[in-house]
C-alpha cells in the first residue's frame, strides 16, 4: 500500500469488501440512511437467496450496522463489572 494514500479508512483489495465498507460508511450518516442499507441487503438476500448458499451473511452484516449506529458494538463497563449485577437479576 502506498503510504501516500493512506488514511483512517480502511478499504480492503476485493471489490466485495469495499462495496461493503461503502454501503456501511453511508448507513452510518442517518437513520434513514441505515435504514436504506438495511432494505437494499434485505432486497439483496431476496434475490439471491437460492443461488448463494452463505447469502445467510448478509444478516450479519445487517445486525453489525446496527449495531455501529447505535454504538452498542461498545461497552463502558468490563466482564468483571456486568458478573456482579447480572448475578443480582432475579430471573424467577
Amino acid at each position: 500500500m502506498d503510504p501516500a494514500g493512506s488514511t483512517d479508512h480502511h478499504f480492503s483489495g476485493a471489490a466485495r469488501n469495499i462495496l461493503i465498507e461503502w454501503l456501511e460508511i453511508f448507513a452510518l450518516k442517518s437513520e434513514q440512511d441505515l435504514y436504506d442499507v438495511i432494505r437494499f441487503y434485505s432486497e439483496t438476500y431476496d434475490e439471491v437467496k437460492n443461488r448463494y448458499p452463505n447469502a445467510k451473511n448478509i444478516f450479519w452484516l445487517e445486525e453489525r450496522l446496527i449495531e455501529k449506529f447505535r454504538g452498542t458494538d461498545h461497552t463502558l463497563l468490563t466482564l468483571s463489572q456486568i458478573q456482579p449485577i447480572l448475578k443480582s437479576i432475579d430471573f424467577s
